[in-house]
């Protein structure tokens, strides 16, 4: 097997028979940042963006956010890049939505964030800030 897929944290593409293992379990290591991950973790996560818009009539009450926390207590929001080198944060309005998430922060969490902790953290009180029009 020879298909090329992107890494997750640095977009690099890589081959899948790079580690080897069994369909759909293969995987890979990154040659640009050493990461290695599960290839079905980035097809199932390919294959099933998240929802980011709430049902009709709804309102973004609250955000969830994975957030990432370095052993100096400095906090960042994660992301990973998809297939067209786009970074992706990984929030989201509702559970459902964050919920997508998880099998690429365990992946991105095992394989090179060796001291990091992952958190899931909730933001609410909405306030209105500005309003712009198309």
């Amino acid at each position: 097997m020879t298909e090329a897929v992107r890494c997750p944290s640095s977009g690099a593409p890589t081959k899948t028979a790079a580690l080897g293992g069994e369909p759909p379990n293969v995987r890979v290591k990154c040659p640009t940042c050493g990461t290695t991950f599960s290839l079905e973790d980035v097809t199932s996560l390919r294959n099933s963006f998240p929802q980011h818009f709430l049902q009709k009539g709804e309102k973004v009450e609250k955000l969830y956010a994975f957030v990432a926390l370095d052993p100096d207590g400095n906090e960042g929001v994660m992301a990973f890049m998809d297939d067209q080198k786009r970074w992706i944060p990984m929030i989201g309005a509702n559970r459902e939505t964050i919920d997508q998430y998880r099998p690429v922060v365990k992946v991105l969490a095992e394989s090179m964030m060796a001291g990091i902790k992952v958190k899931l953290v909730s933001f609410s009180g909405r306030e209105d800030v500005e309003v712009i029009r198309g």
